[in-house]
């Protein structure tokens, strides 16, 4: 298949995706009193908050390793194992640790013990549904299997719009039945990319080859604190919210900056389309970079005309949130803005990590101290307005460290040849 018909495959199923997953979170913000959904968003935010650190690169080092043996596949059902096991502890650990904060925030918001114990208890059960999804989610791609991913993702979102619909006749539940639909979604996500991964590779073989486990374990050293911060960065003011009871500012910015998924599949299609190809490209260090840079490029001009239609569409956007939500046009158009960046930057991050560049990583820290420091000076997180722009910003260190990240790695490939960098 041409790259066209990768790319196509990828987007539509992309844009499938987040067309249902967008029509999903209209409904649950239309729906759900804003108690309730102040409710979902922390929930939220915790699962995403595990979820991403969890992950710590496990994904892209796993194709990055496996792309430099291609197209032999002995061993991957070792790889895949080893990184799935990681991951499941590093998700134990901070489930243990974060299980009874997500409890403590919800009653402080004004839950009684029972909501909040069945939405704790159907968090930490998603929470360990997904951990195959970005794993082999990412297997996949590197054999260009792109329908089964796209496949198990629609049927996911199309779960979890059918959730969101259930409000309608059971409002009385409120944020537990688009909670109950997202952890049943995810877990026939997760089995489906297992069989379909299984056809690719033998997953019941487990041995390991070379250094495999050595150069997972740096991965995480590496990625591990880097994603604590992008948590902080991603999540931490809706956390923030919960913990100063502002539960009114929690729901508003959560419910706008639902449109910024728009943003997020562009850098997605590009990835999970592109990355498996850019990992196996083979040049000199400048035709690395030419290619790195269209890549980058394409993706920037594409995320700046989507942020210029949905700026015109805005009065017609936020009417489909419903009356809570309707005035907030500065947010949106703040969190508008931050969102194409953060896309920009996970674009670029993506691309990095499917060859491997993981070294810079460390820029992320100083850069979100120094961003942490501006936003929450500057900004008055406990309005709408202020919570927006904290959250646009905070995209702004990620993309700073992408470019570090990309700089390091180039410098690394020996003229004329990237194998010595692939193997660092």
């Amino acid at each position: 298949m041409t790259w066209a018909g990768r790319l196509g495959i990828v987007g539509l199923g992309q844009i499938s995706m987040q067309l249902i997953g967008l029509c999903a979170g209209i409904l649950v913000a239309r729906l759900l009193s804003v108690d309730q959904y102040a409710y979902y968003a922390l929930a939220i935010a915790f699962l995403t908050s595990i979820n991403v650190t969890s992950e710590s690169g496990l994904s892209s080092q796993v194709v990055a390793i496996a792309s430099r043996r291609m197209p032999d596949r002995t061993g991957f059902g070792g790889l895949f194992a080893l990184a799935n096991r990681y991951r499941r502890r590093i998700a134990l650990a901070f489930t243990a640790a974060g299980a009874p904060t997500l409890y403590i925030l919800l009653t402080l918001n004004g839950a009684d013990i029972a909501t909040a114990a069945s939405l704790v208890a159907v968090v930490v059960l998603t929470i360990f549904s997904a951990i195959s999804v970005t794993l082999a989610s990412s297997s996949l791609s590197l054999f260009y299997r792109f329908g089964p991913i796209q496949a198990a993702g629609i049927a996911a979102s199309v779960g979890r719009l059918a959730g969101s619909a259930l409000l309608i006749a059971l409002s009385t539940v409120g944020a537990l039945v688009p909670l109950m639909a997202n952890w049943l979604s995810t877990l026939g996500q997760s089995v489906a990319l297992r069989r379909s991964l299984s056809r690719e590779v033998d997953l019941n073989d487990k041995r390991q080859r070379g250094d495999d486990a050595l150069e997972l374990r740096r991965a995480i050293a590496r990625l591990l604190p880097v994603n604590l911060i992008l948590v902080i960065q991603s999540q931490g003011v809706a956390l923030f919210l919960g913990v100063v009871g502002a539960t009114v500012v929690l729901a508003q910015v959560t419910a706008v900056s639902r449109y910024t998924l728009v943003f997020g599949f562009v850098s997605t299609i590009l990835v999970s389309a592109l990355a498996p190809g850019f990992a196996r490209y083979r040049r000199s260090a400048s035709r690395t970079l030419a290619l790195y840079g269209a890549l980058v490029g394409c993706a920037t001009a594409v995320l700046a005309a989507a942020l210029a239609v949905m700026q015109i569409a805005a009065p017609f956007l936020l009417g489909l949130l419903g009356d809570s939500y309707q005035g907030l046009q500065a947010e949106y158009a703040i969190l508008n803005l931050g969102g194409a960046v953060g896309a920009v930057g996970a674009a670029a991050t993506g691309f990095n990590l499917a060859r491997g560049w993981i070294r810079g990583a460390w820029l992320m820290i100083p850069a979100t101290i120094v961003w942490a420091v501006l936003a929450f000076t500057l900004a008055d997180v406990t309005t709408a307005i202020g919570a927006s722009i904290l959250i646009a910003t905070s995209y702004l260190p990620t993309l700073a460290t992408a470019t570090l990240q990309a700089t390091l790695g180039l410098r690394r490939m020996g003229p004329g040849n990237d194998a010595a960098q692939m193997k660092s």
